[in-house]
C-alpha cells in the first residue's frame, strides 16, 4: 500500500508538469533533471536525519 504524497512530492510535481508543459528542449530538460536531483537528495536528507538525528557525531564539527 503506498503512502500519500508529500507536500514535497507535490511540489516537486507541480514543478515538473510546469517545466514540461511545453516542447521538451535540452534546456527544460536539463532543469527537470536538476529539480529531480534536488528531489533525491532531500529524501536523502530526510531519512538520514530520520535514522540519525541532527547531531553531528564525527569530524571537525561533532557537537
Amino acid at each position: 500500500m503506498s503512502r500519500p504524497p508529500t507536500d514535497l512530492n507535490k511540489h516537486i510535481h507541480a514543478k515538473l508538469l510546469d517545466l514540461l508543459a511545453a516542447e521538451p528542449t535540452t534546456h527544460k530538460l536539463n532543469l527537470a533533471l536538476r529539480q529531480l536531483a534536488k528531489w533525491r537528495a532531500r529524501l536523502i536528507e530526510n531519512t538520514h536525519i530520520t535514522k540519525q538525528g541532527r547531531t553531528i557525531k564525527y569530524g571537525p564539527f561533532k557537537a
